[in-house]
């Protein structure tokens, strides 16, 4: 029985495998500007929490001093409902600031994990590897013949 086998063909698959992997990979986007996104996030909801509590209290100024409701509703349109979506688009990147700083966290936390769980096996080969640190008790020793 003979078998036939082609190797070749096989490095040629593998060959276009990983050249396709090659150029995929070369087109990925890195995310170098993580850390710049996370600040421009503290600093777009820095800006408008306070403007729209500021928009906020000026619709509420100008509906105190009128008592006429057509001359109301300017004012609760400009400087309330935008001074309340300003503060609640705030928030939301206040939010997302908070977010990129826990996943930061989450995974500077798994890295430290993956190295300590990396040192403990290498502690444990090098303790299976001698048993005399193990605490097994060593092999009895032979008493000379006199």
């Amino acid at each position: 029985m003979t078998a036939t086998t082609s190797p070749p063909l096989v490095e040629d698959e593998a060959s276009r495998r990983h050249n396709r992997l090659a150029s995929s990979v070369r087109e990925l986007r890195t995310r170098a500007g993580g850390a710049d996104m996370a600040r421009v996030l503290l600093t777009v909801g820095g800006i408008l929490m306070p403007l729209g509590i500021v928009l906020i209290l000026l619709g509420w100024s100008g509906v105190s001093h009128t008592t006429d409701t057509f001359e109301q509703t300017p004012y609760v349109v400009s400087g309330g409902l935008l001074g309340l979506a300003l503060v609640v688009a705030g928030g939301f990147c206040y939010f997302g600031y908070w977010q990129t700083k826990v996943m930061r966290a989450v995974r500077r936390d798994a890295a430290d994990v993956r190295s300590m769980r990396e040192s403990l096996k290498h502690i444990e080969a090098l303790l299976a590897a001698n048993p005399a640190l193990t605490g097994e008790p060593a092999s009895p020793k032979r008493k000379a013949p006199r």
